[in-house]
């Protein structure tokens, strides 16, 4: 293994080959009483930590580093390392602290690891990195559909259910009446989204446009660029938006918001240029469609209606 402690006699009784150093998710082995035996490389990249930092922690130390305190019960955390020795394994959603102080939306599980007789002698401690499968998730959606709401609107909720964050927005660019009509948000009404536009070069989302350049607000309660009906929905937060450019056209701007006031990773910024990189290729296929399935139903010469049109109607 590229990772080695001075337990690495005690972890060969685990019968695993260094293939955990190239699988996908984070992995976490602990010995009966619940010590760290082995961290692989993807596990050190998810949470920050090196490799050393892991190594001889009980159970409740490693939970108690990635976890905020406010979300940490140790009689639960124990109770579930007791479980995976009994052969029960364990799942959930949570979100573990980076070192760099951002959050890292995580599906955890806890499963039993046997000797060749069978005898549970340990757990391994699994998480995946929902960065990833928001991006996969994103991906999915936008194959999905050639239903411009529908794609927007399951991917607002993915990215708000996936990373943790409060809420998403989505605004399309009238390219006649150069304003931006929200079309997606995951804390607003339809009935409230219908009725904010933003003209192109004002407020926050109209200087995205025009700038073609992401922006991040550092409280939107405080923001002059953000207008007053949103600033009391949105509350105290920060928040970073993306132009939604495809094949050189701005097609809209994609917000995302935090939880609280706060910047935004290095990582977490790239993530969100991958999201509005295909959110812009889903508005472009759509409008695409639409104005195929137009041509396909009027007479290019005149502009009418044609056959088809009254077939179908």
């Amino acid at each position: 293994m590229t990772n080695q402690s001075p337990k690495i006699d005690k972890l060969e009784q685990f019968s695993l080959s260094s293939a955990l150093e190239a699988l996908p998710d984070g992995i976490l082995l602990l010995d009966d009483m619940g010590e760290v035996l082995y961290v692989n490389r993807k596990f050190t990249d998810i949470t920050g930590y090196q490799y050393e930092k892991f190594i001889g922690l009980s159970h409740l130390q490693v939970i108690s580093l990635l976890l905020d305190n406010s979300d940490l019960d140790y009689s639960v955390v124990w109770g579930i390392f007791q479980q995976a020795l009994n052969g029960i394994p364990y799942t959930a959603i949570r979100t573990y602290r980076h070192r760099d102080g951002y959050s890292v939306p995580v599906e955890i599980f806890e499963y039993p690891v046997s000797d060749t007789r069978g005898h549970a002698n340990g757990a391994m401690l699994v998480i995946k990195d929902l960065h990833t499968h928001l991006i996969l998730k994103v991906v999915e959606t936008v194959n999905s559909s050639l239903q411009l709401n529908e794609i927007l609107e399951n991917t607002a909720l993915a990215i708000v259910e996936h990373i943790g964050l409060f809420s998403s927005a989505i605004f399309i660019l009238d390219q006649e009446e150069n304003l931006l009509q929200l079309a997606v948000s995951t804390v607003l009404t339809k009935d409230e989204v219908v009725n904010v536009a933003v003209p192109l070069g004002q407020g926050a989302p109209g200087l995205i446009a025009q700038s073609r350049q992401p922006m991040y607000v550092a409280n939107l309660q405080d923001d002059p660029l953000i207008n007053e009906y949103s600033r009391q929905k949105l509350g105290r937060r920060s928040s970073i938006g993306y132009p939604l450019i495809c094949k050189g056209d701005v097609l809209g701007v994609i917000a995302f918001d935090a939880e609280t006031v706060r910047f935004f990773s290095e990582k977490e910024k790239k993530l969100f240029q991958i999201i509005s990189n295909q959110v812009a290729i889903a508005i472009y296929n759509a409008n695409l469609f639409s104005k195929l399935e137009q041509l396909s139903i009027t007479d290019g010469l005149t502009g009418l209606y044609n056959h088809r049109y009254f077939q179908e109607s």
